[in-house]
């Protein structure tokens, strides 16, 4: 097992979230002579300018070492960042020798001169022990003992008067210390002790050196070092303090994560070593509002004889809280720049923090990092467990010469902090809201002031004066009595997050309109919503874009292979578990996510991630061929119910939800006041007669498992999805009556509403009533019937592409998502922005909405119950879901057939602003190209999205008789695509024979191979089968150091 996943503490990879608290007043004033991002620190700091060079891994052995003649190289590329610094200050962070010999440090002394030299001015050192400066010839019997019994209580005090026994071998280490320290202060013990560096003005810098290699061995391994805990009784932030240690967190034992902690959270930076591999990462706490810079150094010489070498240079401002970071890496002749922030960033300084910013409210604070875990609410918290996912960036260049990119995770956030207004779109459950969140805790966390903003709140237009719901909001997030301060800010320090933004009312024009203005008001503005009826589409229009490097459009991909197991590392990182628990709980949740996600039974998005994994944490029985959303979310109300109960209590705990539910159901409402929950609970006894059931514990008891909340004299369900949970097992739990068919015919009838949709789908996984499904093909199939279904056997004489698939050798790499996303499903649905031109986009996107959902829901209904329904029942449902979706597919090509001829105008006029000096001809011919790749991805993302909706090993008899005769192209993609998902094997000779029956089409031949490389991404297939299939499909199969699926077009 990765033993650093039990910390936790590399929470993300995003490059900076830095933390600046101050005061409303200094953000809202500025100097041309201070770091763009910088705050007043207060009096305690007069402030230096500290250039910090952080070596690491030196291994020095002999006087061949080539390291040894890179003194002048190293102090060169450190002069040419030094800008003006008060002090240079080496800090090294351990293994500066091979093997702790004293002769080793004397060339370290003089190699350190040397650089010293160089540089000029003032240089100092700092030194920290790693496992290569101790000399275990120097151990003894009496050393190994006493190391074994400090192990054996990790979390115990080390007694002082053993210190000195255990750090024996690092005597060659102290010695060299001692003899480097020019005059600075230097306190403390063999186990920790810190450099004082006296500054101008009575400023002072504190290097605190933790000696993790206490402990070492010659065959040490991953979580046994321990750092010792009296390290805790001596902290303070009262002044900048770096903090250096050479095992970075997993090499120690979890009982050490209380000092880690305490350490994070009084030290502004923290800088290691060990592995040989650079790493700048922020480590978030949103309960203290703190955030500390860690930066892990890649070895300055490889023990190996590698002639690979790298250090780390910062320069810090500590008057401004900001910093400026450089990586140089050798490229044969000198150290060069490898990454490089050359503008000033903010740093989180610890001793800030006390002075406070203007925090959110704690109303506002406890919804923000919600994770959205039932009966977790008081253990888990979104920034414990949250991972950015990947983003892949849309098509924004009709000329395609611009290959479409993949934003890693661990680059997200800092790629949007670059745009000035970004779309980010995903499909339902794909966890836009999270995200969203998480990046409002970010922005804040680099001394941004955002905003969050639903689509659906009501007031949300453009405006010449300040929009009314951000004020709103302002209040109810800051208080109202930081409204005049949110208003008076700079607006380069303002973010607007706009969630939903599908919901958001008006007609297109109005609503780039918005966007706009919402621009004009905030520096950066981020739009997430739902496109999957282009609703985040027609507000990202090409005339919004075009020349705009500061504007992007990005998709949500699904949790690779890669996400899903760093997303189970963090999940059970912040349990104090032993390794070997651990390390059985990742294995399971591994087999499980695998067989569950990566054979697309669900979508690969977080709260099916969630659930399953927590389920592996309570123990609970999971079912490995589990499809349905409302499984998922079944499991985690079910656990959250269950947990230290007996199974009486949860029978009626959920009894009294679904009567709380269909009550505020009946009565329109998300909440209900105090004395009206009181009501409804005197309702319920009189009804039901439950003994025992006291009002004041119950309610208590279910606020405190997650399924209640209260805010003033009013309780809602904690979640939405909870609420809508609940009415549908009303409706399950009363099918029969006049009024609830009334309103399951309702709800059938109106699947474009989310809500509607939401509790239908959980209505198909706790009951399976004729009256539903017949309610569900009544809506099917009296649906789109203006449109014949496509066929696809006559489309698609456009461009040919070669596909390749690029294969990277090493196994276990994250699997990339097929660049081809479904909710690009109608981007080419951009029409003008006249009002007739918007109410036809409007009504095209309630079409595509309704129908999508109401194959979403047939296919929850028939994967849940395949061994209760008929045949006849199970193949009615999966025709009628063929053909809504063939007729969606119908209506979404005819829209781009229709609009050809505009379409093409405003591409041409897009490409030629992109690339003035083109040919008419070749503008032509690229706007007609562009369509071509907007007809594949738009065909590619609906017969994904339907196959995926009737994905289940169970109806594989029904594919024989839904897909049997002579299937029409589109037909066949969809059994292929089915197929693959649910078959045990690789189902070769299908394969073949699709792609030999759909030769000669280019549309449905490309879709077929697509499904494949889509195939490979998820499911581990063999290398050679691999290159087998390729090969016949014609697929160019290619080995390197990246793995990703590329489309080229055909010269």
């Amino acid at each position: 097992m990765p033993a650093r996943a039990l910390y936790g503490s590399k929470v993300t990879r995003i490059g900076r979230y830095d933390m600046i608290l101050c005061d409303w007043q200094v953000l809202r004033r500025s100097s041309a002579n201070v770091p763009p991002l910088a705050t007043e620190r207060g009096e305690w700091c007069k402030g230096v300018r500290l250039l910090i060079v952080h070596l690491s891994d030196i291994h020095i052995g002999s006087p061949k070492d080539s390291v040894l003649g890179k003194a002048e190289k190293i102090a060169s590329a450190v002069r040419s960042r030094n800008d003006s610094a008060d002090l240079v200050l080496c800090v090294v962070s351990g293994d500066i020798t091979f093997s702790g010999k004293a002769e080793q440090f004397e060339l370290a002394r003089e190699f350190f001169g040397k650089i010293a030299h160089a540089i000029g001015g003032s240089v100092q050192f700092a030194l920290v022990p790693g496992n290569h400066d101790l000399d275990f010839e120097r151990a003894n019997a009496a050393r190994d003992t006493l190391a074994k019994s400090v192990l054996q209580s990790p979390g115990d005090k080390i007694d002082p008067s053993i210190v000195g026994i255990l750090a024996t071998p690092q005597g060659a280490f102290f010695e060299f210390r001692d003899s480097m320290r020019d005059g600075v202060d230097l306190v403390g013990d063999y186990s920790a002790y810190r450099y004082m560096f006296n500054c101008t003005d009575g400023e002072q810098i504190v290097v605190r050196c933790v000696n993790t290699a206490l402990l070492s061995s010659l065959k040490e391994k991953p979580a046994s070092l321990v750092m010792a805990s009296q390290i805790a009784d001596d902290l303070d932030h009262s002044v900048f303090t770096v903090t250096t240690f050479h095992h970075p967190y997993n090499w120690l034992n979890p009982a050490s994560k209380k000092i880690v902690r305490a350490i994070e959270d009084t030290s502004d930076i923290i800088l290691t070593g060990h592995e040989h591999e650079h790493e700048r990462t922020v480590k978030y706490k949103p309960e203290s509002y703190t955030a500390t810079t860690y930066i892990e150094a890649a070895a300055l010489q490889e023990h190996s004889g590698a002639d690979n070498s790298a250090f780390n240079s910062l320069l810090v401002d500590t008057k401004n809280g900001a910093y400026k970071f450089f990586h140089f890496e050798w490229d044969g002749e000198r150290y060069s720049s490898a990454s490089v922030v050359g503008d000033w960033e903010p740093l989180p300084l610890q001793a800030l923090r006390d002075g406070g910013f203007a925090d959110v409210t704690a109303e506002f604070a406890a919804t923000l990092n919600d994770a959205g875990i039932p009966g977790e609410a008081k253990r888990r918290a979104l920034s414990d467990v949250f991972l950015y996912p990947n983003l892949s960036e849309s098509f924004r260049d009709p000329t395609l010469k611009q290959k479409r990119v993949t934003i890693k995770g661990e680059n997200v956030f800092r790629t949007l902090k670059t745009k000035a207004v970004a779309f980010v779109s995903g499909l339902p459950k794909s966890g836009r809201t999270s995200l969203a969140r998480k990046l409002f805790m970010d922005f804040s966390a680099e001394g941004y002031v955002p905003l969050l903003i639903d689509g659906a709140e009501s007031g949300l237009r453009a405006s010449d004066d300040l929009p009314p719901v951000v004020e709103r909001l302002a209040k109810a997030q800051y208080g109202t009595q930081n409204l005049e301060a949110y208003v008076q800010l700079q607006r380069e320090r303002r973010v607007i997050l706009l969630d939903n933004a599908e919901r958001a009312k008006g007609r297109r024009a109005d609503r780039i309109k918005l966007i706009e203005k919402l621009g004009e008001f905030a520096g950066h503005v981020i739009v997430l919503g739902d496109d999957s009826a282009g609703g985040i589409t027609e507000m990202d229009a090409d005339e919004f874009y075009a020349g705009n490097e500061d504007r992007a459009s990005y998709g949500i991909e699904e949790f690779n292979h890669g996400l899903r197991e760093e997303f189970a590392q963090k999940w059970f990182g912040e349990e104090d578990l032993d390794e070997v628990e651990a390390s059985r709980r990742l294995e399971r949740a591994g087999q499980i996510l695998d067989t569950v996600i990566g054979r697309s039974y669900v979508p690969a998005y977080p709260i099916y991630v969630m659930a399953l994994l927590q389920a592996v944490k309570e123990g609970g029985a999971i079912d490995p061929k589990a499809s349905t959303h409302g499984y998922f979310y079944d499991l985690l109300i079910r656990q959250a119910l269950t947990e230290h109960s007996e199974a009486k209590d949860v029978g009626i705990r959920m009894a009294f939800l679904t009567h709380l539910a269909s009550e505020m159901y009946a009565a329109g409402s998300r909440d209900i006041l105090e004395q009206h929950l009181r009501e409804s609970y005197r309702r319920y006894d009189e009804k039901y007669a439950v003994g025992g059931l006291e009002y004041g514990k119950l309610i208590a008891e279910l606020v405190d498992r997650g399924m209640l909340t209260r805010q003033g004299d009013t309780v809602r369900f904690r979640y939405p999805y909870l609420y809508n949970y609940f009415v549908a097992s009303h409706l399950a739990r009363n099918i029969g009556s006049d009024e609830v068919r009334a309103e399951v015919r309702r709800l059938t009838e109106n699947l474009g509403d989310d809500q509607a949709t939401d509790i239908l789908m959980f209505l198909a996984h706790l009951s399976h009533d004729a009256f539903i499904i017949e309610s569900l093909l009544t809506t099917a199939n009296g649906y789109l019937t203006q449109y014949e279904p496509e066929t696809l056997d006559n489309v698609g004489r456009g461009t040919e592409f070669e596909l390749a698939y690029v294969e990277r050798e090493t196994q276990g790499e994250a699997r990339k998502a097929l660049a081809t996303r479904r909710d690009d499903q109608l981007s080419g649905n951009n029409s003008a922005p006249d009002e007739a031109a918007d109410s036809e986009s409007s009504k095209v996107g309630v079409e595509v909405l309704t129908a999508l959902h109401t194959i979403r829901v047939m296919g929850q209904i028939v994967r849940n119950f395949p061994g209760v329904l008929t045949k006849e029942i199970k193949i009615a449902v999966l025709e009628a879901s063929c053909g809504l979706g063939l007729r969606l597919l119908r209506l979404a090509l005819e829209k781009v057939d229709v609009g050809r001829k505009e379409l093409v105008e405003r591409i041409v006029d897009v490409v030629r602003r992109l690339s003035p000096d083109m040919p008419d001809d070749k503008l032509k011919a690229a706007a007609e190209h562009y369509l071509w790749v907007l007809s594949i991805v738009t065909s590619y993302g609906i017969l994904r999205g339907l196959s995926a909706s009737m994905a289940s090993q169970e109806l594989q008899p029904i594919y024989d008789l839904v897909f049997a005769g002579k299937p029409t192209a589109a037909k066949k993609l969809i059994n292929l695509s089915v197929r693959l998902a649910v078959s045990p094997a690789f189902p070769e000779g299908l394969v073949i024979q699709v792609a030999g029956e759909l030769k000669g089409l280019s549309l449905a031949g490309l879709l077929a191979k697509l499904f494949v490389l889509n195939h490979f991404e998820r499911i581990h297939v063999p290398g050679p089968k691999r290159q087998s299939i390729c090969d016949r499909l014609g697929i160019r199969y290619q080995v390197l150091s990246s793995r990703k699926v590329v489309a080229v077009k055909r010269a």
